[in-house]
């Protein structure tokens, strides 16, 4: 199933639980529309505590993704940095250039769907591909020594950032979180469908826009959680700009 119709229907879903509560909310409120004079009391705890997950929950999410972000950039200046200093290699070094140029040519879609079963795939050989350029490296250190220390460095950057943007696939919202999150907002616009019992139409339009604004900010602060699926999208315009430097 196509990721951009999961977040449709995650968005959907999110509305269609938040309509459902408040509801269900209104009509238990039209039963007793005389019983609720602390109701206030209620609606404020249950919203300031929603405000509460919410903004440490965008934070963390915001953070991740800028992380993410960060990681690309730091695998692509140490992809472009082996690039420049293979040079130095002779006839190793176009060896060590071949493997790094299929290499950040696959990368881009490696990490495009991290739960997809070619996700394995696409990883393994990469790391083939990881397994060339070292040969090479140790081949040319071999020949001349005194290369070590400029094409160990940055070979050891780009392999270890592969292993740091694999691991950040993995870190996400904890469940918990999300489902302390909903239950929030689910408690937060029922109160509120509760305290419009009694033919209090004129706040209709009000609840109605506030359960649109809480549907958005929850959906938006999922989909910044999981940037390779939905609409706020990571961009891998770092290593495609180094990919088109990569001249033969």
């Amino acid at each position: 199933m196509s990721p951009i119709i999961i977040e449709v229907a995650a968005a959907l879903g999110l509305l269609v639980l938040l309509a459902l509560a408040f509801t269900v909310g209104r009509r238990l409120g039209n039963r007793h529309p005389d019983e609720h004079p602390q109701l206030g009391v209620v609606q404020g705890a249950t919203l300031g505590l929603m405000g509460l997950i919410l903004g440490f929950s965008f934070s963390g999410a915001m953070t991740r993704f800028a992380a993410r972000e960060e990681l690309i950039v730091r695998h692509a200046n140490a992809i472009s940095t082996l690039w420049m200093r293979s040079a130095l290699a002779g006839e190793q070094g176009s060896l060590i250039r071949t493997s790094l140029r299929e290499y950040t040519q696959q990368l881009p879609a490696a990490f495009d769907a991290p739960t997809s079963p070619a996700f394995a795939q696409a990883q393994s050989q990469l790391g083939e591909l990881e397994s060339s350029m070292s040969d090479g490296v140790l081949s040319a250190v071999k020949l001349e020594p005194q290369l070590g220390p400029v094409l160990l460095a940055p070979l050891s950057e780009v392999l270890d950032a592969r292993a740091s943007r694999i691991a950040a696939t993995n870190r996400h919202l904890p469940t918990l979180i999300v489902i302390a999150m909903l239950a929030c907002a689910t408690l937060s616009v029922g109160s509120i469908g509760y305290g419009m019992a009694g033919g209090r139409q004129s706040l209709l339009p009000p609840a109605i826009a506030l359960i649109l604004l809480m549907t958005c900010v929850l959906w938006v602060v999922l989909d910044l959680d999981y940037p390779r699926y939905g609409f706020i999208r990571i961009s891998d315009a770092p290593l495609r700009d180094v990919l088109q430097s990569m001249t033969p």
